[in-house]
């Protein structure tokens, strides 16, 4: 499989070349993907075209560039509503699901707007696989300067390309939702799906839990005239279903708060 760097651009557009030199020191990256904002816009006209030169001028690799727009095709510049928020993240899904069939990817997170960051750390949680990365460029302030591309050998010490530890898919490979839509409402509902996985008589014991999230065992025993041992091993296998769903958790000590915030949190 081929490498390939993806990139998405904010007013830090330096941190891209210096991840990509650093990179290039130990990965053959055979293209790279620039998936950017509107770069008309004020805020982003200038670390646009400054890194289009940039990368046209010292680089050999193909540089492909992707511009994230609104659903009916107007530009988008800013990242302030939900309509934004899911627009952008269904391109970053689709891009990334796109190069994973035949591609392992090497994201950067590190260009400087961070709900991109956050919208792109979270699509390859979702896709990625083992051998695919997430990156950050960390280096004190003076050293990636605006106008600063490229890092001089001297001071490269002062420069780390980290790599996230994100966990691997919870999808098996090639089974990730084709329409990002789906994966979407599958974050959205949440708590239904996992309410499905539980008996009749587990779930009537999470919904009194939900209307008394302080309860002990023995008070929600009380409620449902049920004795307190039962309700012990209602919730031990909600709490083992739970962590089940989530591929998390295990370790949590509090479990009935770990399923009082999930089912709060969750659709």
């Amino acid at each position: 499989m081929t490498d390939v760097f993806v990139a998405t651009l904010g007013q830090r557009p330096e941190a891209i070349t210096v991840a990509l030199d650093a990179l290039m020191d130990s990965v053959h990256i055979h293209r790279s993907i620039i998936i950017h904002t509107d770069p008309r816009a004020a805020n982003l006209a200038d670390a646009y075209a400054s890194l289009k030169s940039v990368l046209d001028t010292d680089y050999s690799i193909p540089v492909e560039w992707r511009e994230v727009r609104h659903a009916d095709g107007r530009p988008l510049s800013e990242i302030t509503t939900r309509e934004a928020a899911e627009g952008y993240f269904k391109h970053l899904y689709n891009t990334l699901r796109e190069l994973k069939q035949h591609c392992t990817v090497h994201l950067l997170v590190s260009s400087g707007r961070k709900p991109m960051s956050i919208y792109a750390t979270l699509a390859a949680s979702a896709l990625f696989g083992h051998a695919d990365r997430v990156w950050v460029v960390l280096s004190p302030d003076h050293v990636i300067a605006p106008g600063k591309f490229h890092i001089k050998s001297r001071e490269r010490r002062h420069v780390q390309l980290v790599d996230l530890p994100l966990v691997a898919a919870r999808f098996a490979p090639g089974m990730a939702p084709e329409n990002v839509e789906e994966f979407l409402t599958l974050r959205r509902d949440a708590r239904t799906l996992f309410m499905v996985k539980l008996s009749d008589e587990e779930r009537n014991v999470v919904e009194t839990l939900m209307k008394h999230p302080y309860s002990t065992n023995g008070q929600l025993a009380l409620v449902l005239g049920k004795s307190p041992r039962t309700i012990d091993n209602q919730l031990s296998s909600v709490y083992g279903k739970l962590v089940a769903f989530l591929d998390s958790g295990e370790h949590v000590k509090d479990k009935k708060r770990l399923l009082v915030d999930f089912l709060r949190n969750s659709g």
